[in-house]
């Protein structure tokens, strides 16, 4: 008979502990919030827009006064403000239209919060072996995560790709894989590296996140009338615009913001995928899955803050790790990072702070290619960890 007596209550202490310092924190961010600033606004305006004959393409501001809308954007310019969605995440945010403009972030802050919490919550006890562990580690990182806050304040969709992301590395073993990467990439184009390694090691995982992902750009095209080339090649565009935006913290733009030609991200992305592929052959899928993941960050043409939310479980997995010392001190390092990085933001990401911020990106990248293979996986259950008695 196993006895879990012992550790029940003190589990379900920390979940409670957790889950009111993230529904508190979501509270005061979207209290404080202005909805005509939400990212969550400016997708109602997309999704509005495709459905009353107006193109998603256009300044987001005259989108918003010809739907009659308050938006203001962060940008102090009189050139265009565009804010591009593929013609798939277009269609998974048409449910936005359901509720009036105004109250589009709280609704996407609502299912970010969720989202957050399942990460922490849910997918934390899966890499904490000890009980101060689960209560610490989770706690620190609900209590500091600017990627949370800035996800929440700013009503993106970061905490939902996050999600999904985690999701496939979870469903890794399975052809089921490629259902929630397929949703990630039409929400944000840069989850899709994680396609590489299940290319390599699941290819029928590939075909089905393909074909999901393929009948959600089919059927947002259809459904809002727009041409799939003329998407993708202002999806480019507008990504090389926001190359060289000084909140834009993603290794192209560091490099490609001082000297190197716009370009430079495609020349990212291919030497990304070809990093993958050869780890991937060599690797288990999990650990090629999980440095997909920071690697997408980097190469992405445009890599905000909120972006490193998916790196929270992959985070406690180096904290845990007590064997691994590269691997816990880049944790440490990390968490101070994220504690400073909406101020950093706040500031543009600029200098010596924005090389830092990619640097240390690189830095768990690098800790999960050189962990040792048979760490990745997630410890055991406490019920299996219990000694059997009778």
């Amino acid at each position: 008979m196993t006895s879990l007596a012992p550790r029940q209550p003190f589990a379900l202490v920390v979940r409670v502990v957790i889950a009111a310092l993230v529904v508190l924190v979501w509270w005061y961010a979207a209290k404080s919030q202005d909805p005509a600033l939400s990212d969550a606004t400016a997708d109602w305006i997309l999704v509005k827009a495709v459905s009353t004959d107006l193109s998603p393409f256009e300044d987001v501001r005259i989108l918003a006064q010809e739907l009659g809308v308050p938006y203001r954007s962060l940008a102090k310019t009189s050139e265009p403000v565009l804010h591009y969605r593929t013609s798939g995440g277009l269609l998974l945010l048409s449910p936005l239209m359901l509720v009036d403009g105004g109250k589009a972030h709280v609704v996407m802050g609502v299912v970010g919060m969720l989202c957050f919490l399942w990460i922490l919550l849910v997918q934390t006890p899966r890499y904490c072996q000890t009980p101060i562990e689960r209560l610490l580690v989770p706690l620190a990182l609900a209590s500091v995560s600017a990627a949370f806050i800035e996800t929440i304040y700013w009503g993106a969709v970061s905490s939902i790709v996050g999600a999904l992301m985690i999701s496939t590395l979870i469903r890794a073993p399975n052809h089921s894989a490629g259902v929630p990467l397929a949703a990630a990439t039409a929400l944000k184009l840069y989850p899709g590296l994680l396609f590489v390694p299940l290319l390599v090691q699941r290819r029928i995982a590939v075909g089905v996140g393909l074909a999901v992902f393929a009948a959600l750009t089919a059927t947002g095209s259809a459904l809002f009338d727009l041409s799939i080339a003329n998407t993708a090649r202002l999806l480019v565009q507008g990504s090389s615009i926001w190359l060289s935006g000084l909140g834009n913290v993603s290794l192209a733009s560091l490099v490609g913001g001082t000297w190197a030609p716009s370009g430079i991200f495609l020349a990212a992305i291919l030497v990304g995928i070809l990093v993958i592929t050869i780890y991937s052959r060599r690797r288990p899928l999990a650990q090629a899955l999980a440095l997909s993941i920071p690697i997408s960050v980097l190469v992405s043409p445009i890599s905000w803050a909120s972006y490193d939310i998916a790196l929270v479980p992959i985070v406690i997995w180096l904290w845990t790790r007590r064997g691994y010392p590269l691997g816990r001190y880049t944790a440490v390092l990390w968490l101070v990072f994220q504690a400073a990085a909406s101020e950093i933001s706040a500031l543009g990401a600029i200098g010596a702070v924005r090389v830092a911020v990619v640097g240390m990106k690189v830095l768990v990248a690098l800790a999960i290619a050189f962990a040792p293979a048979q760490l990745w996986e997630p410890v055991q259950r406490e019920r299996e960890l219990q000694p059997t008695m009778g």
